[in-house]
C-alpha cells in the first residue's frame, strides 16, 4: 500500500508540473527612470505624456521631486521633475516646443 501511494503521489506531482510547463512565463515590461528634463528632449515622450498625464498629482505640494508613471510602448516610464518643472511642462503652447533628440533624420517631414 505504502509503494502505490507513493508512486501515485509521483504521478499526481509529474501531471501538475507537465501542466506548469505549457504556461509562458509573463513579460514584465522594462521600467526607465529619467528625469522630465531628458524626458523633454524626446518629442515622443513629451506627447505620450500631454496625452496621459494631466496637474492632479501637483495638487499635494511637497517639498522635492514630483513623479509620475507614464507608458510609451512596451516600456514604462518613471519621470520625475521638481515642482516648477512639471509647472513649465504643463503650461507649454505645444508639446513640438520640445526639443527634437534626432537632429539629422533624413527620413523627416520637418
Amino acid at each position: 500500500m505504502k509503494t502505490t501511494r507513493f508512486f501515485l503521489t509521483i504521478a499526481l506531482v509529474s501531471f501538475v508540473m507537465m501542466s506548469f510547463a505549457d504556461i509562458p512565463p509573463v513579460a514584465k515590461s522594462p521600467v526607465v527612470k529619467i528625469s522630465l528634463e531628458k524626458a523633454m528632449n524626446s518629442k515622443t515622450l513629451c506627447s505620450e505624456m500631454t496625452k496621459q498625464l494631466n496637474m492632479e498629482f501637483l495638487k499635494i505640494e511637497h517639498p522635492g521631486y514630483y513623479v509620475t508613471k507614464l507608458r510609451c510602448g512596451y516600456t514604462t516610464f518613471v519621470i520625475y521633475g521638481k515642482y516648477q518643472e512639471w509647472i513649465k511642462f504643463f503650461n507649454m503652447t505645444k508639446w513640438r516646443q520640445c526639443k527634437n533628440i534626432r537632429q539629422n533624420n533624413p527620413f523627416s517631414n520637418e
